[in-house]
């Protein structure tokens, strides 16, 4: 089982990572801190306590239509569960709300020459007409940027589906160059091994339905070009609300925080215990063991992100919060 070793092993190295700088002295501060702390936290934080969050987090899942993604009853139990624990365990506990741009894909298929290739819509893609749009593939070259400039598409475009090189700039960028240019649709193939699952970042840009493929299907793809493919991107995108936890000790120096953070959300396909349950509940059990009034110099602030799979919005949030004061009191960040 080298892969549950692997993950175990990864829990262990955010405990002490969190450990080792929990003794470091502020600025000015008089050591005070208990020196056998890190020692003490990494023996403490194990997979069977870490294991207990993880399965509160599969339980809101599944009774919450298979996922945690920001914005569902999933997501919003699970910040709850986390907070209830902070709160009860002595710490000041934060609640910070904010509104996201919600994305669930609906459907997502692609067709060439009657084979079904996998295809993941990117969040905030425009949407496909129904039943997709059809139209002839084209293959942009790869270059040094691969289709992230107007120029990089010939007047060939127009009307086309373009198959575009992952790498050098944003699936953003990239859909934006090929819409410009007259494209109907982006297909984006990875530049390594493994699946393409992606976000445009911003709803505002989406111009055409984007998705990406994985490496060995975007050669399949270029080598097709000219054949007429059928793109059917489709999502539902509207305003949500979702929330932040944040909690920090009430010891050590305030104005020299040291913070450590992991998003709490997942995505709509399945119950994010991997990505990023996981490391919320080594983060969780981590704050929990250390207690809300550890012998330490400088205060521990936690955070449980979400929104993060729609673009890192939560956490962008919460530095768009602080004021500049409030910025130079984190000494440094875990993540």
């Amino acid at each position: 089982m080298p892969s549950v070793r692997k993950k175990l092993a990864a829990v262990t190295a955010v405990a002490a990572g969190a450990a080792l700088v929990l003794g470091a002295p502020g600025a000015g501060a008089a050591p005070k801190a208990d020196q056998n702390l890190p020692k003490k936290l990494v023996k403490a934080v194990n997979p069977d306590k870490v294991q207990k969050h993880l399965i509160a987090f599969q339980r809101y899942a599944d009774q919450n239509d298979g996922n945690r993604a920001a914005g569902t009853e999933g997501h919003n139990k699970s910040a709850e569960y986390v907070a209830s624990k902070l709160e009860a365990a002595g710490f000041d506990v934060t609640r910070q709300e904010f509104e996201f741009v919600y994305d669930e894909t609906v459907t997502e298929t692609l067709t060439v020459g009657g084979e079904d290739i996998p295809v993941i819509r990117m969040a905030y893609s425009a949407n496909s007409p129904e039943g997709g749009v059809t139209a002839p593939l084209i293959a942009i070259p790869e270059d040094e940027t691969p289709g992230c400039e107007v120029s990089d598409y010939s007047a060939d475009v127009e009307g086309k589906i373009a198959v575009i090189q992952r790498g050098a700039c944003t699936f953003a960028e990239k859909q934006t160059a090929a819409a410009e240019a007259g494209a109907v649709g982006a297909i984006i193939y990875n530049n390594v091994d493994g699946a393409l699952n992606g976000t445009l970042g911003d709803p505002e840009v989406g111009a055409i339905p984007t998705g990406g493929v994985t490496q060995e299907d975007g050669a399949k793809l270029v080598a097709a070009a000219g054949q007429e493919a059928t793109l059917d991107l489709q999502g539902i995108t509207e305003q949500r609300t979702t929330k932040n936890i944040i909690a920090e000790t009430k010891t050590g120096r305030h104005d020299n925080v040291v913070m450590a953070g992991a998003h709490l959300d997942g995505v709509p396909d399945g119950p994010g215990i991997n990505d990023n349950g996981s490391g919320s509940a080594a983060l969780l059990t981590t704050a929990l063991e250390l207690g809300a009034t550890p012998k330490v110099n400088n205060a521990v602030r936690f955070a449980w992100w979400s929104a993060e799979e729609l673009g890192l919005v939560g956490s962008e949030y919460y530095v768009s919060q602080l004021s500049e004061s409030e910025q130079f009191d984190i000494a440094l960040y875990l993540n």
